[in-house]
């Protein structure tokens, strides 16, 4: 949760231009967001840690002054970064500034969900601004579009992919991960297994063919009630998992497309009166929980952010090298991680206890 209000404080004073100005009092913002004091405090200590804020005593909440940017004589090219705010945003971004600094890149970043700020990105790089740029877990194929027909160079879609766009996708190989949460679940005898999908299903349409695959795979039948699409949210986790126990037969076990919606459906498994790891098998995906020190006993699909934030930046260094633009897709690894929330929970255990 932490990690995410800081991805959102740092989207906002990219977005807001608020560089050299003060943040909102740690009260206020706990207000605005929805979360307690003390996740603002973790929050706003990630962004001290990158320099990007600076706490004055008795005076608040000091946001840094905007970097100025290398003289042109110093760097070996440039890649201008649109973004969003997602969970992954502040690793996706680390990585890419690594590779960037080490070799001599000047990156420059734009948080792009406000219309302004996203037209003036455009308006940017109509100026020739970039040899490269990088488009972080952008999912509308408008904005690419106009992208494309602006910048003749290289562009990179990290977390996302668009087949026939000329293009470099990077993103995680997720249709395989939740082909091994799955496969993981059946080996154990789980029949009935259900997922929370994210919604609409068109911004990952992967992650879905993962779970119907891994079924096909097994000849199991494909149930659709077991398949709810959701808001990677909390509450929608936990809401998902009332929708399944009112069914007649239950799911025995549940995959999240992500570690905040499993763990709302560990609340909702427990408001039932059944108990995770024993009763109803769970696997989230990211394996982020248990980085945030949240539920360390969740099983969850595993894969690194900041090393795919580096291949995509060596992508978009190599394509400006070699002088093309073509469609490609570069799958990051996964791997399930298996903690106590799915190892032991066999459905003919469950039924006998039942």
């Amino acid at each position: 949760m932490y990690r995410d209000l800081s991805d959102r404080i740092r989207s906002l004073i990219l977005e807001k231009n608020l560089w050299g100005q003060f943040l909102a009092p740690e009260r206020e913002l706990a207000t605005t967001y929805g979360v307690s004091r003390e996740t603002v405090r973790k929050g706003l200590d990630e962004l001290v840690r990158e320099g990007l804020i600076t706490r004055l005593q008795g005076k608040g909440i000091l946001v840094s002054e905007k970097p100025a940017p290398q003289p042109s004589g110093q760097t070996v090219g440039r890649v201008m970064v649109a973004t969003i705010g997602t969970t992954n945003s502040s690793s996706f971004l680390s990585g890419i500034a690594e590779v960037a600094g080490d070799s001599r890149w000047l990156a420059t970043f734009s948080g792009v969900v406000i219309p302004s700020v996203r037209a003036e990105f455009l308006s940017g790089l109509s100026k020739g601004g970039a040899d490269a740029v990088m488009l972080v877990s952008i999912t509308d194929p408008r904005f690419v579009a106009e992208v494309l027909a602006i910048h003749r160079g290289p562009v990179v879609v990290l977390d996302h992919q668009f087949p026939g766009m000329p293009v470099i996708n990077v993103m995680e190989d997720c249709a395989g991960g939740i082909g091994q949460a799955v496969q993981h679940l059946i080996a154990l005898g789980h029949r009935r297994i259900g997922m929370i999908e994210h919604s609409p299903r068109e911004a990952n349409p992967w992650k879905y063919q993962g779970y119907v695959d891994a079924h096909r795979a097994a000849r199991l039948p494909l149930d659709e009630r077991l398949i709810i699409p959701s808001i990677p949210y909390f509450e929608a986790g936990h809401r998902a998992t009332e929708q399944f126990q009112a069914l007649a037969e239950p799911p025995t076990a549940i995959v999240a497309c992500s570690d905040t919606q499993a763990l709302g459906a560990w609340r909702g498994v427990e408001a039932a009166g059944l108990r995770v790891g024993r009763d109803v098998a769970i696997v989230g995906y990211g394996d982020t929980a248990i980085q945030n020190g949240m539920a360390q006993d969740l099983s969850s699909v595993h894969f690194d952010p900041v090393e795919m934030g580096r291949t995509a930046m060596r992508q978009a260094m190599a394509a400006v090298a070699a002088g093309t633009r073509a469609e490609s897709l570069v799958l990051a690894p996964v791997e399930l991680v298996i903690r106590a929330s799915s190892r032991d929970v066999h459905p003919a255990a469950v039924k006998t206890q039942n």
